[in-house]
């Protein structure tokens, strides 16, 4: 089954729904908020990480015991991005940037013990076990698909191309078993 990303107003989301859950726990007496968030949304000025950061703040100023999960990027996101490049007459991905995939099996083995456990009152980092690069998880998604349609560079200028090219978006953590490739094995012909 293949993942759909719906697009939807991130401020409304992610900071006044978080706003009121927080609002709402704290009024039911909860003892552990676990907030999923992004690895690497402080060390880059990217504007919905921002957004990201705003509600990290008010979960963690919000009366309640928490902690904040950062999760690199699922896979899913990965192949939803790709199958949107393809749309366009020139397919363009950010290849010099370090990727640090994670599957959300791996995510959810890790925020269920979490979830279940002392709230950490800070953050806590969820990766996959590997780090590569945009353009390896392009060539291996098309690879798997075999296409010779090839993925153009886009580069990403300034000090945000900088930081996501030093691995802003990756952590220590690499607790998480299953590789791009692996998913891409379970999932090529799933409607690709």
């Amino acid at each position: 089954m293949r993942a759909r990303y719906a697009f939807f107003p991130p401020r409304a989301t992610d900071i006044d729904g978080t706003r009121r859950l927080v609002e709402s726990a704290r009024g039911h007496g909860v003892s552990h908020f676990v907030y999923v968030s992004i690895v690497g949304i402080d060390r880059v000025g990217y504007p919905y990480f921002k957004i990201k950061l705003e509600a990290e703040t008010i979960v963690a100023g919000g009366g309640v015991p928490y902690t904040l999960a950062r999760a690199t990027q699922f896979h899913e996101l990965l192949d939803a991005t790709l199958r949107y490049a393809m749309r366009m007459p020139v397919a363009m991905t950010a290849r010099s940037i370090s990727i640090q995939p994670v599957d959300p099996r791996d995510a959810t083995d890790r925020l269920v013990p979490l979830a279940l456990g002392s709230p950490a009152n800070g953050i806590v980092e969820i990766g996959g076990p590997e780090v590569t690069s945009g353009g390896d998880i392009a060539d291996a998604w098309l690879a798997a698909r075999g296409s010779r349609r090839r993925i153009r560079n886009m580069p990403i200028p300034g000090k945000i191309g900088r930081a996501l090219q030093a691995g802003v978006l990756c952590t220590d953590d690499r607790s998480g078993t299953i590789t791009w490739q692996r998913w891409l094995d379970e999932h090529v012909g799933e409607g690709t």
